[in-house]
């Protein structure tokens, strides 16, 4: 029910919205809910310093949205991660693959310390890790978009 509360939402192209956007969600919802019992989903807007705004609402137009997907620890193995950093200009039938990063990364672009109550080691670890394989994305990269 929390996402589609006002405050849950940001602009987004149409374009990008409809077609590489949805694709990603649906990776997730498709696959990923099938494949993992369990994970989290943290999904956000990354602005220019100076960015564009929608002057009749006054709300800052994010250049890019990230998105991490974690799936918890578990039996003894460590969590893990996948990142992405999508420009709303990402061509609406690029490979997923190719927007994969790092939380270190998304945590430079936004500013945000996302998993800073984590053990150090853990933390480092987990934040610095770029293994798309780890969640078998190349099954869904290149998805042809719903819309």
């Amino acid at each position: 029910q929390q996402t589609f509360l006002m405050t849950n939402i940001s602009p987004q192209l149409t374009e990008f919205n409809t077609k590489i956007w949805q694709r990603l969600e649906e990776v997730s919802a498709d696959y990923f809910s099938k494949w993992y019992p369990k994970f989290w989903v943290m999904t956000g807007p990354i602005f220019d310093p100076k960015p564009k705004w929608l002057t009749t609402a006054k709300i800052a137009i994010p250049k890019a949205f990230y998105k991490i997907f974690i799936r918890p620890a578990d039996k003894g193995i460590s969590p893990i991660a996948l990142a992405f950093v999508m420009p709303q200009t990402a061509p609406e039938d690029g490979n997923l693959l190719d927007y994969v990063t790092t939380i270190d990364e998304v945590e430079s672009l936004t500013g945000i310390d996302f998993f800073w109550q984590l053990d150090d080691r853990i933390e480092e670890t987990l934040e610095a890790s770029k293994n798309d394989q780890a969640w078998r994305l190349s099954e869904g990269a290149q998805l042809p978009s719903r819309y």
